[in-house]
Parts: structure tokens; sequence; C-alpha cells
């Protein structure tokens, strides 16, 4: 997807992150596949405040708060730069 083609209204972003984000918060899903829908809904997030002007604030918190549940339920991966509690907290959450 380019900028050209790119949907400017943040609730059609946001509508599609809801779906991502009911996986999310499925805890009958693994949590390999609770961190695959996890993605899904954060690179929503990043698209909305990309294409739509969705708030830098919003969206970074948004991140922050789906990244803290996943880590707090399913625990730290290690290596991962998204999912390893040391790594993301001292640096890759910042917009």
């Amino acid at each position: 997807m380019t900028e050209d083609n790119a949907p400017r209204s943040v609730n059609w972003w946001l509508r599609r992150r809801s779906i991502a984000q009911h996986h999310v918060y499925d805890r009958t899903l693994t949590g390999d596949t609770r961190r695959e829908w996890a993605e899904v809904a954060l690179s929503l997030t990043d698209r909305a405040e990309q294409f739509a002007g969705y708030d830098r604030w919003s969206a970074a918190a948004d991140g922050f708060n789906l990244r803290s549940l996943l880590i707090q339920e399913l625990g730290s991966v290690p290596g991962d730069e998204k999912w390893e509690l040391a790594r993301w907290s001292e640096a890759s959450w910042r917009p």
C-alpha cells in the first residue's frame, strides 16, 4: 500500500485493528498466535498514524498497552525485539 491509495480515515484503520485485537485478547489461542495477531494490530496502528493522522501519542500508548498486556500474560521472549521485556523497556517502544 502506498500513500496515494491508503485510506485517510482513522476509523477505517482502527476498525480493522479491533478485529486483530479481538484475537490478541482471546486466551484460548496459543501465545504465538496471539503475538502474531498483535503484530497485525501494531501494524494497523502504525498505518493509522502514517496515513490517516492518528495521534502519535495515542499510537504509542496503544502499542505500549498491547505489548505490556502480552508480556504480562505470556512472558518475555528472549532475543525478540518486540517481546523481550528488557530490550523493549529500554528503547523500542519510543515513537
